[in-house]
């Protein structure tokens, strides 16, 4: 096992685990592989448009940065597998730039420090990052003046249902009814 690994699972035994671990493991292959990162590049894009939007309609503020990303690779195993991240990202549309080592620099002169240590870099240009505590700490405040109600540390017994609907939530002696459940 890894030290760091990106995934631990302490095993319990019961088959619940037993199933579910089956299942991942039949879709640790390529092709699952391919499928399923071509489904998280779609609802990746999907969202940062939809973060657009929302900062175009709101003019929320959070330090938000639209410089694109860089991920860095330190071994040339890890710049060899990003062949096939481009390939979902290709079949998506989304703009990348695969970088050797030498060419960093060019954009994350930052990097000067380190740069011996990798072997290069995937840049999606298109990419954002921000402040995710300040982003959900005023989307909240917004919500609030807007009329939403937040039940923060309220513990949640059970899902109330008509048909396939949601029609409140009990916690405790009290039943919650409401436009939409989050």
């Amino acid at each position: 096992f890894q030290r760091h690994a990106p995934l631990a699972i302490g095993l319990d035994g019961t088959p619940f685990q037993l199933k579910w671990m089956w299942q991942m493991l039949r879709n640790c292959d390529t092709r699952h592989y391919m499928e399923n990162k071509g489904r998280m590049v779609r609802l990746a894009e999907y969202s940062r448009d939809c973060l657009k939007a929302l900062r175009e309609s709101t003019g929320i503020q959070y330090e938000g940065r639209q410089g694109g990303t860089l991920q860095l690779f330190r071994t040339d195993k890890q710049f060899e597998n990003a062949t096939r991240d481009i390939a979902v990202l290709q079949e998506a549309g989304v703009p990348y730039q695969l970088l050797e080592a030498n060419r960093l620099l060019d954009v994350e002169p930052a990097l000067a420090e380190v740069s011996h240590k990798l072997t290069g870099g995937l840049r999606l240009p298109n990419d954002e990052t921000g402040d995710c505590q300040l982003f959900t700490t005023r989307l909240a405040l917004m919500a609030e003046q807007a009329g939403v109600t937040f039940r923060f540390n309220t513990p949640v017994d059970e899902l109330l249902y008509e048909g396939d609907l949601i029609s409140g939530v009990k916690c405790g002696a009290e039943i919650i009814k409401a436009d939409a459940y989050v």
